[in-house]
């Protein structure tokens, strides 16, 4: 089990593996990042419960923090983190190295800018409505939506070219998360759909799509030494590789 690992290991190259361990330690840090930031105006905002008066100024009202908060977890922290995760299942899974590493840095790049500017523009009090988790402004919006588009195309990039023939069950739910997601985001933003009806189909869909996201997460299912080796590629996690040595447990085959 141990020389399978091994061989594993050393197959993608000392290169690929510094690569996959960059992409994904900047995905968690990022997202880390975007937790503490996403708490802490939590935390202001369950304080002002008790102290309605503290921060008198506008940009600490709780109409502007609390979509905040919520789109910073969402789209800051939780986004960012599954992302990180399902590169590095990817190519680990698909025995491989990773596809366009400069896409993955793009993607970062994409979803940090919407972010940030989704932020500025709540606190700044531009509100795109008072649906939760649509209020950013939508050319915010299409940005993280191009993000998730190169993230689709890394993802899809890197299982294409896998080395087995089967495709690791992780994989099939975190692509179909993304292309899921990809498409509420674009539909979103059509004009069509902001009054009425339409309006409330998309919102709909909106709060599941989080509870989605989140399922693709637990089915990636990442054994503890799986996160040790992206962070620090050097240590020897022993036998706790032994959940990476075996994707065919949890493969789908082609039917016959």
């Amino acid at each position: 089990m141990q020389t399978g690992v091994a061989a594993h290991h050393s197959s993608l190259g000392e290169k690929d593996n510094r690569a996959l361990a960059s992409i994904f330690a900047a995905y968690t840090v990022s997202a880390t990042l975007w937790l503490l930031f996403a708490t802490a105006v939590g935390l202001l905002l369950a304080y002002k419960f008790g102290a309605p008066d503290f921060g008198a100024g506008a940009w600490l009202t709780f109409g502007r923090l609390r979509p905040i908060h919520t789109n910073a977890t969402f789209y800051g922290w939780a986004s960012v983190a599954l992302v990180g995760l399902a590169y590095y299942v990817a190519a680990r899974s698909s025995r491989i190295s990773p596809y366009s590493v400069k896409l993955a840095w793009i993607g970062l790049v994409l979803f940090n800018v919407a972010a940030v500017a989704g932020t500025v523009a709540l606190d700044l009090g531009y509100n795109d409505g008072n649906l939760e988790y649509r209020e950013w402004p939508w050319p915010i919006r299409l940005v993280f939506l191009v993000a998730l588009v190169v993230t689709a195309w890394k993802l899809i990039g890197t299982v294409a070219g896998r080395s087995t023939d089967d495709i690791y069950l992780s994989n099939w739910y975190t692509i179909g998360g993304v292309l899921w997601t990809c498409i509420i985001a674009l539909v979103a933003i059509l004009p069509w759909y902001q009054y009425g009806l339409g309006q409330v189909s998309v919102s709909g869909y909106y709060m599941p799509m989080k509870a989605f996201w989140i399922l693709c997460g637990c089915r990636m299912d990442p054994s503890p030494s799986s996160v040790v080796t992206a962070l620090l590629p050097n240590v020897d996690t022993g036998v706790m590789h032994e959940r990476v040595a075996l994707p065919s447990m949890t493969t789908v085959h082609p039917p016959h």
